[in-house]
């Protein structure tokens, strides 16, 4: 999420949830949610993560899918995320 995520409108913000929860719920995201700054509080420009068990390119079209991001409310910043196997 970007500088715009404070700001998200409460007409955008059901379309996002479900955006998420459903790439969660298909196993297409393996997390996701907001992060809190450091005195725990959801505040001012907030900072979300989501990692995608897809390859970038996949991932990016799913993140841009999300209907804050296609309104301009969030931005994204996708980078490759290596998952430790055992």
């Amino acid at each position: 999420m970007g500088p715009h995520a404070a700001h998200l409108s409460a007409a955008k913000r059901p379309g996002h949830m479900r955006h998420m929860r459903d790439q969660v719920a298909s196993g297409v995201a393996i997390i996701a949610g907001p992060m809190h700054d450091v005195t725990g509080k959801l505040e001012g420009d907030l900072l979300g993560v989501v990692i995608y068990d897809r390859p970038v390119p996949e991932a990016t079209k799913i993140a841009n899918a999300d209907p804050a991001v296609a309104g301009g409310q969030l931005r994204i910043e996708v980078r490759p995320f290596y998952r430790v196997t055992v």
